[in-house]
């Protein structure tokens, strides 16, 4: 969705099911985030993404922050 003429902010929701057999396997994972046009050659990207999966597994139950700068030439 753009903001402004020069922001950008996207909302996403991941949902799988890896197996049909087992009950608890389940995971979905939010991502929120914005996007600035500095200028016509740079954009800059915030992301908040926030991981549900199983109980048991701590890598699919997690947050992460990410940053990431995009150069156009």
């Amino acid at each position: 969705m753009l903001l402004f003429g020069w922001m950008n902010a996207k909302f996403a929701f991941d949902w799988t099911d890896p197996s049909d057999n087992a009950s608890s396997d389940e995971r979905n994972r939010f991502s929120f985030g914005l996007e600035p046009f500095l200028d016509q050659y740079l954009q800059l990207r915030l992301f908040y993404r926030v991981y549900n999966g199983p109980k048991n597994n701590l890598n699919a139950n997690r947050d992460e922050l990410k940053i990431e700068a995009h150069v156009f030439f």
